[in-house]
């Protein structure tokens, strides 16, 4: 409700439009937390939330909506493409990551490699690696 984002965020965030989601199945009982902005972006740092406030996350959307594209068109990503076809390997879309690509996820906070995969096996989360672009990572 209003409190509870007011007290996540900041007051008055609720009445802008802003929301309070879990991170994944079961993150409330951890505290992990993804703030939607008033234009749909998900964030998944409070900080980048509070950056994203004075315009209601509309470049934090643009971002996130521009990201997959910027990434295809790199030098490594097309060669990871290539790789993959040569290998016979269809890499796996997913409209629920924001790379696109499954179990491949993005930090901005890795510059060099933004992308890491990560896979749940037995109930553990087992990270497999980062990479520089999510077709390298996706293969």
């Amino acid at each position: 409700g209003e409190r509870a984002v007011d007290a996540k965020l900041w007051p008055g965030a609720y009445a802008s439009g802003w929301r309070v989601v879990p991170k994944y199945r079961g993150a409330e009982k951890r505290c992990h937390w993804s703030y939607v902005s008033p234009e749909g972006a998900r964030i998944t740092s409070k900080s980048a939330a509070l950056q994203a406030q004075p315009d209601g996350g509309l470049s934090a959307k643009a971002a996130q909506e521009e990201m997959p594209r910027m990434v295809s068109q790199s030098e490594e990503a097309k060669a990871a493409l290539r790789e993959a076809a040569r290998l016979g390997l269809q890499l796996v879309r997913s409209s629920r990551s924001n790379t696109g690509f499954k179990c491949v996820a993005y930090n901005a906070c890795y510059a060099k490699r933004p992308f890491k995969v990560q896979v749940t096996e037995g109930g553990r989360q087992l990270r497999l690696g980062d990479f520089s672009t999510a077709e390298e990572a996706a293969l």
